[in-house]
């Protein structure tokens, strides 16, 4: 039941002193009323816990008073303006212990209904279920400007507790060991805490031992002086535990995921920041254009996309140099029409397989491209890939020598074959259950003759396929292998052209239909408008790459730039035939550029080897010719054969985004993101939106993706697996001259901590020193708008501003003094440390 609780003073007299604080009985003074709302009922007669539908709620309040002359409490029932009831009265000691039980019991009601969760204001009374701690200390008061102390945690804590007993009846164990009892322990925790003590003093905590990675669990302590004289205040603002570092320098790049103390000064108009921390991130850079992102490639001659594209047949091979001489023109009579293409099974599919037998030497005639010693070419058959162009037959032409029957049958393929000199992986391959890809697995040239594959193949995998052509002037259809339509009823192989085996032999022919001069960038959707590249060579004479041949003694190469000699720039920008070329990388889509794929294609089976050789003509210049490439593998090329591998293959392309600017990295720092554009810092919220979950940026200013002006995002991506630690050092000093004019100085300190005294190549610890300057003035200029004014049709009353900023920065490189030798900093290829394997004589 609801009663009202009135303390009224009546005397002048102050009452004795009650402590504790809030469970005081009211100080009454004669000059004041006041009106106490309370559920507690009082002692004796007062009782008024009544309540229900029948039973109306007592209208009466309770009036306290004191008597200074008695020192006495008189309390009283009072409805309306009348005394109701014969009064109490109670001396200090007695109201205090009253007030004492009467707030502990509100308390605890509170709580109770908090927890409960089924009154009006549970929820807000849910929010801090822990009382207020009081510390009475006047020092206390005067570190944290107040006496208490507010604790509120959120979260959840799940404890697992369980045994593990186990019992195994095996006689080879011994008896003891046949039972084990152990104890199952898990908890997990999930909980936050904020903190306040005082005025000044904030603590901020997070732990989740779910976290997928560790700088998801924040710690923070923050110290702030009062309001009121923070203005005066030296020491303005101490942070301990995650903080950030931002800068105004727009050359000089802050950080926001430190962990470490920061401290915040000012004498006069004079600020001073500093921070002492670990850094747990770093920062990357991504360039954009009208809404898509600018990437940089680079990569060398040996870096090209293996086990992904092949052609049908070594004529295709042999004329491709030819077709493409004279490109967009491609010189070419066959047109492919139909294709099915088997590999491996290595997804057990159930749908389009069957048994094959893939034949390297199907379809071939010219002896230089044929594998197996015992296969001779046919009399009078054309120079295009058909079924019959040696002795190996077609099935499907009585004229012919007809394959032998036993193909037909898995386990008489070796013993069929056997009478052409073939061996298995490496004449032919047999493939039970090979799948037949899907028309969206691959891509088809029709013209030129080669597939690509959407995956690489795997180490071991088989690729074989069945084709059919037609020859422009020709009426009739010629076909290489087997298809699914010819008639050849399951479980009889199918007889198919092989274009790799499961044994990769660079000394056969077969090694000669998977291409070698298309490079993959990596790109997704590319179009010609922001895309460059450049073809460039590093000559020993200066170690520089350039994009010429500055030592060529052939005659009039030095003059030619790379792309021009490798056939790569032979058009203008309207692609009209320009043979010394405009200096750019002629994309032509389909023969030197695959833009949905993001590949790079050069017009010649050879780029590096075979197709300079009739071009530089002076002995001197063999050097630049790179054979070694073509006849080893991707790997023995790279690694055997460094001192040809000088080729640079560099450049940037503009790579379409419908959903924003991808930053590459995720759960991206709060306020790590730097969007510019043209030096002018775009705003968050007006310009840009960035989603730090998922690390994106929106443009949402249409005037800046209209301008297709380049943009740069810098993030601050949070290093999860940096093994390294990061000393980060910095001080930011801004002094304010007057409201219009500001200057600054900043001085940063980033030191990595090696791990090993022997630094690997490409892994070298920094030691880097940035000084910066920055100054800032801003004014407001009315003259201005009277000058607009005097234009003609013009007529303005906006204010007119003028700004000028201006910064500087200084980079100091250096390396830790762990990692320097006789004073220089020291970087290991390799040790040779597990050189040598020791063998004992025993």
């Amino acid at each position: 039941m609801l009663s009202i609780f009135t303390q009224m003073d009546v005397f002048s007299q102050s009452p004795p002193a009650l402590n504790p604080p809030n469970l005081n009985p009211p100080l009454i003074s004669q000059d004041s009323t006041s009106v106490e709302t309370d559920s507690i009922s009082l002692p004796y007669n007062f009782n008024n816990s009544q309540s229900g539908n029948l039973i109306l709620n007592n209208p009466s309040e309770i009036e306290v008073t004191y008597d200074a002359d008695i020192d006495m409490y008189i309390v009283r029932e009072k409805v309306g303006g009348y005394f109701v009831s014969e009064p109490v009265y109670m001396t200090p000691s007695e109201y205090q212990e009253y007030s004492l039980k009467k707030d502990i019991q509100a308390h605890y009601k509170e709580k109770l209904k908090a927890v409960a969760g089924n009154t009006a204001g549970s929820a807000d009374a849910q929010k801090n279920l822990l009382p207020t701690y009081y510390i009475k200390s006047g020092l206390f008061e005067s570190i944290f400007g107040g006496n208490t102390i507010e604790v509120n945690p959120q979260g959840n804590v799940q404890v697992q507790l369980g045994v593990l007993s186990q019992t195994i009846e095996n006689p080879q164990i011994s008896e003891r060991n046949r039972k084990s009892f152990t104890f199952d322990f898990d908890q997990q925790i999930s909980a936050s805490i904020n903190a306040k003590v005082g005025t000044r003093l904030k603590v901020t905590a997070a732990y989740d031992t779910q976290s997928t990675f560790d700088f998801q669990n924040l710690v923070k302590l923050e110290f702030n002086p009062d309001t009121a004289f923070s203005e005066d205040d030296i020491l303005q603002k101490i942070e301990v535990g995650n903080v950030s570092m931002p800068i105004k320098n727009s050359l000089v790049t802050g950080a926001q995921s430190l962990f470490g103390l920061k401290t915040k000064l000012q004498f006069g108009k004079t600020t001073v920041t500093s921070v002492f921390a670990e850094q747990k991130s770093q920062t990357r850079t991504v360039a954009a254009q009208g809404g898509s992102t600018i990437n940089e490639f680079e990569m060398r001659a040996t870096d090209y996309d293996a086990d992904r594209h092949f052609f049908l047949a070594q004529a295709f091979r042999d004329n491709y140099d030819t077709a493409l001489e004279n490109f967009p023109l491609i010189n070419s009579q066959i047109n492919i029409t139909k294709v099915e293409v088997w590999i491996t099974n290595r997804q057990a599919s159930t749908e389009d397989f069957r048994n094959i037998v893939g034949i390297a030497d199907l379809g071939e005639r010219l002896p230089g491209n044929i594998n197996g010693t015992g296969v001779t070419p046919s009399a009078g058959v054309q120079q295009d890939p058909i079924n019959g162009a040696n002795n190996l037959g077609d099935p499907f032409n009585p004229n012919l020598t007809a394959i032998p029957n036993g193909v037909r049958e898995i386990a008489t393929v070796s013993a069929s074959l056997s009478t052409f000199g073939f061996s298995q992986g490496t004449d032919y391959s047999v493939l039970e259950n090979a799948r037949r890809l899907q028309p969206s697995e691959y891509t088809i040239h029709p013209l030129l003759g080669f597939i690509s594959l959407n995956r690489r193949l795997g180490e071991s995998d088989v690729l074989a396929v069945a084709y059919e052509y037609t020859v422009t002037g020709n009426s009739g259809v010629f076909k290489v292998g087997e298809l699914t339509s010819d008639g050849i009823v399951a479980p009889e192989n199918l007889v198919v052209k092989l274009l790799r085996s499961e044994i990769i032999n660079t000394s056969v022919p077969l090694w000669d239909l998977m291409m070698k001069n298309i490079y993959s960038l990596g790109a997704f959707q590319m179009s010609s408008e922001g895309f460059r590249f450049e073809l460039l060579y590093r000559d020993d004479a200066t170690g520089v790459p350039t994009n010429i041949f500055q030592n060529s003694q052939t005659a009039g190469i030095p003059d030619k730039t790379l792309l021009n000699i490798f056939s790569l720039d032979n058009l203008d920008q309207n692609q009209f035939s320009l043979p010394e070329g405009d200096g750019y990388f002629d994309y032509v889509e389909g023969i030197t550029i695959d833009s949905q794929k993001g590949l790079v294609i050069f017009p010649t089976v050879q780029p590096f080897g075979e197709s300079l050789q009739p071009i530089l003509t002076a002995p001197a210049d063999a050097v630049y010719i790179f054979d070694e490439l073509y006849s080893n593998t991707q790997s023995q090329a790279r690694n055997n054969f460094q001192n040809k591998d000088k080729y640079f293959l560099k450049g940037y392309y503009k790579s379409e985004s419908a959903n924003g600017i991808p930053l590459g990295a995720f759960n991206v720092p709060q306020g790590s993101v730097t969007v510019t554009s043209g030096g002018r810092v775009l705003l968050e919220g007006v310009d840009y939106v960035v989603d730090y979950q998922i690390g994106r940026v929106q443009i949402i200013n249409p005037a800046l993706e209209a301008s297709n002006a380049p943009i740069e995002v810098s993030v601050e991506n949070n290093s999860v697996f940096n093994l390294q630690a990061k000393r980060f050092i910095g001080i930011d000093v801004e002094h304010k001259f007057s409201d219009k004019l500001y200057a600054g100085f900043t001085f940063l300190n980033l030191r990595e901590r090696p791990l090993t005294q022997k630094t690997l190549f490409n892994a070298e610890p920094i030691n880097n020193t940035i000084f910066g300057l920055n100054a800032d003035y801003a004014t407001k200029v009315p003259k201005f708008t009277k000058w607009v004014n005097y234009l003609p049709n013009i007529d303005t009353d906006v204010e007119s501003n003028f700004s000028v900023r201006g910064d500087f920065a200084y980079l100091i490189p250096g390396s830790p003094k762990q990692v320097e030798l006789e004073g220089e900093a020291t970087t290991y290829l390799d040790d040779f440390e597990g050189a040598q394997i020791p063998l004992e004589l025993k």
